[in-house]
Parts: structure tokens; sequence; C-alpha cells
């Protein structure tokens, strides 16, 4: 069992799903926050604004994801695995969803299977051995090097600005995350 404190993002529109997954994640994660969300409109704030261990987007009954929604999560949270939830028991024919080059979408899963699968990313996260082995996702070493590459541009781009950039968290003492050498 993971130990450590993670932050999980739900988007899903089922109340069935929704209590079976939330219940599942909880009995497995006792340091979990869950964000949920249900509506599109909703997924950019949230995703700008909070850091996430993995988010979990529901998929249509062949397990399928909805591109409209897994868009905008590959290109706000590109290094975050998304984990597909079936609402029903995924068809293990059905093919699998289109996804851009380089996500790390996993699934689709059941709601009983989330907990181990997301604490199996987490682990070889976490382990330097796991990390160099290969992972599940198809494209592992492009998204590692388009990660790197977004790095490198963001470096270039704050050490140029004519001011300053800054991060700081919403809370009481306004704790600061970044700041730019500016």
């Amino acid at each position: 069992m993971v130990e450590q404190e993670i932050n999980v993002l739900l988007y899903l529109q089922t109340p069935g799903l929704l209590s079976e997954v939330s219940a599942a994640l909880h009995k497995a994660f006792p340091r979990l926050s869950t964000v949920r969300i249900t509506t599109q409109p909703e997924l950019q704030p949230v995703l700008t604004h909070e850091n996430f261990q993995a988010i979990l987007l529901e998929t249509d009954t062949q397990g399928n994801a909805n591109p409209a929604s897994l868009q905008p999560i590959i290109a706000y949270a590109p290094e975050c695995p998304v984990f597909l939830v079936a609402n029903t028991t995924p068809d293990k024919n059905a093919p699998e969803a289109p996804v851009r080059e380089g996500a790390l979408v996993f699934g689709p899963f059941a709601p009983a299977t989330l907990p181990d699968r997301i604490e199996d990313w987490l682990t070889q996260k976490a382990d330097p051995v796991m990390r160099s082995a290969p992972q599940s996702g198809a494209h592992c070493k492009q998204t590692e090097a388009a990660l790197i590459e977004s790095r490198r541009n963001l470096n270039t781009l704050m050490r140029n600005l004519p001011g300053m950039a800054y991060r700081c968290r919403d809370d009481p003492h306004r704790t600061t995350e970044f700041v730019s050498e500016g």
C-alpha cells in the first residue's frame, strides 16, 4: 500500500461509478484526496491549479475515452497518468481509444482493479530501478523526451523574462512554490 499522500482527479459522470471508484480508492489509499468534476468546462481550471498523481476518466460503453475530454488532460498534464474507468466490464476485444502519441493512458479498467493499477504506477515512478524498466505506456520514451524539451523551453523562457515570474499557493501564507531569476 502506498503511504504517500496522493491527489486524484475524478472526471466521472455516472453517480454509481463515482461511488464505486471512490470507495475502492479510499479503502486502498489512507492519505487520499480527490477532486471531482463532471463537466468539460470544469476541467481546464482544475488542471491548471492542481497537481494530480492520477486522473480517472470515464469511458463509453465500449471502453473508449471521450477525445474531447482526453485531449485537454494531455495538454495540461502530460506527465500525469490517465486511467480509463469502464462503467461496465471492459470488452477485451474493443479497440483502444485513439490517444495522442506520448500520452500516459491506461485501461480501461473495472473500478475494483483501479487501486492496484494506480499503486503499480506510483511504485514504478518512485523506484529508480523500476523507472529505468520499460513502462506499460505505449510511448514512454517519446513522452520523456517531450517532457525534457518542454522543461528546457520553459527554463529558457523564464531566464529571459524582463521581469520576475512566480507561483504561490492559494493559502493564508501565500506559500511560494516558484520564483524566476528576474
